[in-house]
């Protein structure tokens, strides 16, 4: 396998061992982009910007 093919093997293995990801305020799994910056879910998100 040559040293491109071994990178890219690499970099899709790392993203497939993340663990799902979950709202810190319920804990359900967020069905979000691993990369996202979102750390509640729509959801809970909504809720913490009515009661602002």
């Amino acid at each position: 396998m040559n040293e491109w093919a071994s990178r890219l093997e690499s970099s899709v293995e790392f993203y497939r061992k993340l663990p799902d990801k979950t709202c810190q305020e319920c804990g359900n799994h967020m069905d979000e982009q691993c990369e996202s910056y979102e750390s509640t879910c729509a959801s809970c998100a909504e809720k913490l910007q009515l009661s602002e």
